[in-house]
């Protein structure tokens, strides 16, 4: 994703668009998994990892940063990592 385009999607999603957030899932929950995966070895609950890092976002949308990179934003979360944490 290009960083205009991703600045663009952060913007829609912190005004709360449901749609922009659906491609910014679409775009970043394989990868997300993935990575979770390789951390956890445990499918199941990589796919729980992975809906509660993406509700926090969603749900903490407001608070997100444009010039920050989604990648970045994602992986990095404290949400994620509290998570992981607990495997």
């Amino acid at each position: 994703m290009t960083p205009d385009k991703n600045a663009s999607l952060v913007t829609l999603i912190k005004l709360g668009d449901l749609s922009a957030f659906e491609e910014f899932y679409n775009t970043y929950k394989e990868p997300v998994l993935l990575f979770i995966v390789v951390k956890i070895h445990l499918r199941d609950d990589a796919e729980d990892i992975l809906q509660n890092v993406f509700i926090n976002l969603w749900e903490s949308g407001g608070n997100l940063k444009e010039e920050l990179s989604s990648e970045a934003y994602i992986f990095h979360s404290p949400n994620l990592n509290n998570l992981l944490i607990c495997f």
